[in-house]
């Protein structure tokens, strides 16, 4: 939580998930999705809440300095 943004910084990704499975890795800093500014968690939180399970979403991801478009397919929450 001492990241201030803008964007979500990726702490821990889980085996199995959409994140591991779209190549997402700790330390990736999540900026859109879909092409919508992901301006800190409660944003974030808000368009994954609006898609469903099986919808599949670009994230755009920071890695140190290169940005990275990554498709990811959500699961049930």
């Amino acid at each position: 939580f001492s990241f201030e943004g803008p964007g979500v910084r990726v702490q821990q990704v889980m085996p199995g998930s959409a994140a591991e499975e779209s190549g997402i890795v700790a330390g990736d800093v999540i900026v859109a999705v879909d092409g919508l500014e992901v301006t800190d968690l409660r944003s974030f939180s808000g368009l994954l809440k609006a898609r469903a399970p099986g919808d599949t979403v670009e994230v755009t991801v920071l890695r140190g300095d290169e940005a990275q478009i990554v498709e990811a397919v959500l699961g049930a929450r």
